[in-house]
């Protein structure tokens, strides 16, 4: 899933009826999440559904140039809607919960993925 420099809007998913909070990628984790993104494998088999109530995981807006672009992160899954990636470390999911700011990673600590 190769990108173009720029930046991400992350927003967790975790709120039904109210504003998910978001933050932005730029810089060293800009970069740590290309690489990461290059390094995940294709997956073979189809995204699960994470419907429910909950944490149901991160959606990354890509800021560019071109046409938007958006990624659903859900622990080894990594998807567009088109094609679906494989992280088998959680390398992805973590650097995102990493990058959260502090208030919030406390607000949602009990349904964050450990």
């Amino acid at each position: 899933m190769q990108q173009t420099p720029g930046s991400a809007e992350v927003v967790a998913d975790v709120y039904s009826g109210r504003p998910n909070p978001s933050w932005q990628l730029s810089g060293a984790d800009f970069t740590a999440l290309l690489r990461l993104l290059d390094l995940a494998e294709e997956a073979n088999t189809a995204s699960e559904d994470v419907g429910g109530l909950g944490f149901r995981g991160f959606e990354v807006k890509f800021v560019t140039a071109g046409a938007p672009r958006r990624l659903y992160v859900n622990g080894q899954s990594v998807s567009d809607g088109a094609r679906r990636l494989f992280d088998r470390s959680r390398s992805i999911e973590q650097l995102l919960v990493a990058t959260m700011p502090a208030n919030v990673r406390r607000d949602l600590a009990d349904v964050l993925p450990r």
